[in-house]
């Protein structure tokens, strides 16, 4: 693994985005702001809870 030396980090990992949605036990009705300037890998898992 390489150092980065711009200090940002875009989550990529399926798994750890699955176990973040799963830990937030998220649903309809929650609000959810999903804000950064990442490729929005989170987006989708985030809607399909319905929040």
């Amino acid at each position: 693994m390489h150092p980065n030396p711009s200090g940002v980090h875009f989550l990529s990992s399926t798994s750890v985005i699955r176990g973040l949605i799963r830990s937030a036990s998220l649903g309809p009705g929650d609000l959810v702001i999903d804000f950064g300037a990442g490729p929005g890998t989170l987006t989708a898992p985030l809607v399909s809870t319905g929040s």
